[in-house]
């Protein structure tokens, strides 16, 4: 008897499996990773104490590009200010030009276009260094500005 009741009951519950029912879906799986660079660069700024000197003046800045991916790679590119045949000036007010020059890595000279190779400069950051020089030869006095644009390229 207790072999037929044991037999029973087995049949019952594979009979009470056998009547479920199933239902499936997909789940999309996807990940997007993304790369964010910035550029800074501090300001060159020239002092002549002199107005009738004909002397050299010097200035240095520091340029910085941080990304969010460390293992970044891009391209920095020295773009447009008040250049001429790819020599950079400053201008004043009365429109007079005080001309400049822009280096990078031991009197590596830039013009516009050149590309800056920057060294690691902590986590995700790199730094490179600007020497710039004008030479007064008699320009007038005033205030002479120009601005240079910088820009990234990055991989994302």
């Amino acid at each position: 008897m207790k072999t037929t009741i044991g037999t029973i009951f087995a049949f019952t519950l594979c009979a009470g499996m056998a009547q479920a029912e199933t239902a499936t879906t997909q789940m999309s799986v996807s990940a997007t990773i993304t790369n964010t660079c910035s550029v800074t660069a501090d300001p060159l700024n020239f002092t002549f104490n002199d107005p009738t000197a004909v002397d050299q003046g010097y200035a240095f800045a520091q340029v910085f590009v941080s990304c969010t991916d460390q293992q970044a790679q891009f391209d920095l590119v020295v773009g447009s200010g008040n250049h001429y045949n790819g020599e950079f000036y400053m201008a004043n007010a009365a429109g007079d030009l005080l001309r400049y020059e822009l280096n990078h890595m031991v009197n590596a000279r830039l013009y516009s276009g050149h590309s800056i190779a920057f060294e690691p400069w902590g986590a995700g950051t790199w730094r490179a260094g600007i020497d710039a020089y004008t030479f007064r030869n008699g320009a007038a006095p005033g205030n002479y500005t120009d601005s240079v644009t910088l820009t990234v390229t990055y991989n994302i």
